[in-house]
């Protein structure tokens, strides 16, 4: 009994400690599937741009990609937003994402994980 009561413990901190990888099914969840599966190979056409980010600005600076972007885990999941960590050719990245109201991406930020 106390071996089986050790191991829950020991496969429950585990899991919380890797976070999760497992992309949810919502409007943020469907964004971030797209952009994984966009940016690998830059550049991201402009029709697929403009039928997923909302602000113009912000599909200029996503056409360029992230080449070798991997979803690593997902930290945080919010209504609208998603926080996580990619891996790429350059090292690991935190990440924020948050869709507007139509469901678009409305920011997607990266930065250097230290």
């Amino acid at each position: 009994m106390r071996f089986r009561v050790w191991l829950i413990v020991l496969l429950m901190t585990a899991a919380c400690d890797q976070g999760r990888s497992t992309i949810p099914t919502t409007p943020v969840g469907r964004q971030l599937t797209w952009f994984l599966s966009a940016a690998p190979t830059p550049p991201i056409p402009d029709t697929a741009l403009t039928s997923h980010v909302a602000d113009p600005v912000l599909a200029k600076h996503l056409k360029a990609g992230l080449p070798g972007v991997k979803l690593t885990r997902i930290t945080g999941v919010q209504p609208g937003a998603m926080q996580g960590v990619f891996s790429t050719d350059t090292g690991p990245l935190s990440f924020s994402l948050t869709v507007d109201d139509t469901g678009k991406i409305a920011t997607l930020h990266w930065e250097p994980k230290p």
